[in-house]
């Protein structure tokens, strides 16, 4: 059960970063209501993303060893996914609108970092279940 709460939290905030940074980017603007807005929308909906980041990533088939090595490549692409968003409004500030506005780079790259952050929360979790019930 904490695994889901922290999975919602960090999941929040996660993507809200993602999203208001995605925001400003897509809209070419500097404006600070911009990244309010969109991290608010974003950590609204990042409180959903990572709950269901935590399930899935607890329903990982495989060995606490694959889990572990799961664990590690979702946290390095969610990593990625939010440089990625950060690099995208770079250019979307500087004028530069390589995304075009495509609601992939505002949108569905966020909600990706949201999920992403929950899977490791709950890879996590999973692992460390599977290890204190071989103990016992």
């Amino acid at each position: 059960m904490i695994s889901i709460v922290i999975g919602a939290v960090f999941g929040a905030v996660v993507q809200g970063i993602a999203m208001g940074v995605s925001w400003m980017g897509a809209a070419g603007s500097t404006d600070l209501d911009l990244l309010v807005s969109g991290a608010i929308l974003g950590a609204r909906y990042g409180l959903i993303s990572g709950v269901c980041g935590v399930l899935i990533g607890a329903c990982a088939p495989g060995t606490a060893d694959q889990r572990e090595a799961a664990s590690r490549t979702a946290a390095r692409i969610t990593t990625v996914g939010v440089a990625v968003s950060f690099v995208m409004a770079a250019f979307g500030i500087a004028g530069l609108d390589i995304a075009k506005g495509h609601p992939t780079f505002w949108l569905a790259l966020p909600v990706f970092c949201g999920v992403g952050t929950g899977m490791v929360v709950g890879i996590r979790d999973a692992v460390a279940v599977t290890k204190a019930a071989a103990d016992v």
